[in-house]
């Protein structure tokens, strides 16, 4: 019984961090693997200047910021738009998407520490 109910508890934790790394939509449709998802944005990011207007912010910083918490507020129908049908940067020039990144981005930029060789700057 114990073994049984492991293995049971097992898959239950295992199914739900797996799904867990999906990118779900506002309409709870899984657009799949983050980690996909981060290796395409990287590569887009990198090889193009659709995003000039957020060029304070790495790619990296960006990507995990869509995936985590943008993709999220948008259905699967608008995700296709923007992605599909090349209106990527339309995503971009609405203020409250805008928000949710540069929120993002700050918050993420909040939590990694100064670098250990960083001096403090004498007045």
């Amino acid at each position: 019984m114990i073994k049984t109910l492991s293995i049971s508890v097992f898959t239950i934790i295992f199914a739900l961090s797996s799904y867990a790394q999906d990118i779900i939509t506002a309409d709870s449709i899984s657009m799949g693997p983050k980690s996909i998802f981060m290796d395409v944005c990287l590569t887009n990011m990198n090889s193009s200047d659709f995003l000039n207007s957020m060029e304070d912010y790495s790619s990296l910083d960006l990507c995990n910021c869509m995936a985590d918490e943008l993709l999220p507020t948008f259905t699967k129908a608008q995700i296709n738009y923007y992605f599909t049908q090349g209106h990527m940067s339309e995503m971009f020039e609405d203020e409250k998407s805008r928000k949710i990144l540069t929120d993002c981005i700050n918050r993420s930029l909040k939590l990694v520490p100064p670098p250990e060789d960083a001096t403090e700057i004498d007045k």
